[in-house]
């Protein structure tokens, strides 16, 4: 796609690649001659709620594996991107999301099953 295009894409639809899944962004981060791609988490998305009580301690930790999740696929996150010649690291991305999301499931099940009410 070139340049004309992408910038009328951009205008039409108010997209940008901070849009797009970090994988993607590194994909093209790597072509366009990156040499390391970086993702950092965004801390100021994380909600901080009040731990003293059960459901807040529940919520807290729901909080984080939202957090997690979202810093994995890129949707809380900050790219960082350098010129240099390191080279590529092996992208888990996809792999830490779906464990962060399955310790969620596991998480909200050991609480239903120790009859543990979080609303």
């Amino acid at each position: 796609m070139n340049l004309r295009i992408q910038v009328e894409v951009m205008r039409k639809y108010g997209t940008t690649e901070k849009d797009m899944p970090f994988s993607h962004q590194k994909k093209l981060m790597h072509r366009a001659g990156f040499g390391v791609v970086e993702q950092h988490i965004r801390m100021s998305q994380l909600p901080i709620e009040n731990i003293a009580t059960l459901s807040g301690s529940v919520r807290q930790v729901r909080h984080g594996v939202a957090f997690g999740y979202g810093s994995a696929t890129g949707l809380t996150s900050v790219v960082v991107a350098r010129k240099t010649g390191c080279a590529v690291r092996e992208d888990y991305s996809s792999k830490i999301a779906e464990t962060l999301l399955s310790l969620s499931v596991a998480h909200d099940k050991f609480l239903q099953a120790s009859g543990i009410r979080t609303d």
